[in-house]
Order: C-alpha cells, then structure tokens, then sequence
C-alpha cells in the first residue's frame, strides 16, 4: 500500500506546486509591462493591508477590464482566498485554525 500513497503524495504535490512553477516558467509570455493608458483608465482606491490591486487589461485593446484586489504572495483573488482561509481555519479564527491543525496531526 505504501507506494500507492507514496505516488499519490508525490504527484499531488507537483499537481499544488504546478500553478507556481508555470508562472516562473512562463513569466515572459504571462507579464507585459503595463501601459500609461491602462494606468489612466483605472484611477481606483488603493487595496488595504498589504494587498496589491490587479488590474485586468484587454490585450487587443489595452481598455481596463476591472480591478480586483489580490491577496499573498501568488496574487489570488477573492475566491481563491476564501478557499484557502476554509481550508486553513474553517473561517473560525485561531480555534478553526487549532482544529484543522489537530485534524492533520
């Protein structure tokens, strides 16, 4: 049985760590610099506590699409964020985060 786990543990952490890797990777083709016209097209408030502001730009155009705030280092957005603090304390603070510590111990 062990080297069924040991397969599934392995691919599932190339599969979580594939989404980081492709962006080092790909990091020429994903970024371009942004233009003064996207910068003057979204003139919105500035993100919170650390958070930085993505601002989405239509390529063929250059218009701004919108603007959503970006949490962490790996720039998620809000939904991806509400899933991570799920997963990390049930959205229950310090004793959500005390329960899912246990749980994995």
């Amino acid at each position: 049985m062990a080297p069924f786990l040991l397969v599934a543990a392995a691919s599932g952490l190339l599969h979580a760590v594939s989404f980081q890797v492709e962006k080092l990777v790909y990091a020429d083709e994903l970024r371009v610099p942004v233009g003064d016209h996207a910068r003057a097209a979204h003139r919105g408030p500035r993100s919170r506590g650390g958070h930085t502001l993505a601002v989405f730009v239509d390529p063929c155009t250059a218009d701004a699409r919108g603007a959503l705030e970006q949490y962490g280092s790996t720039g998620a957005l809000l939904f991806r964020t509400w899933f991570d603090e799920l997963h990390r304390d049930l959205h229950l603070g310090q004793p959500g985060r005390l329960y899912s510590e246990f749980a994995a111990s």
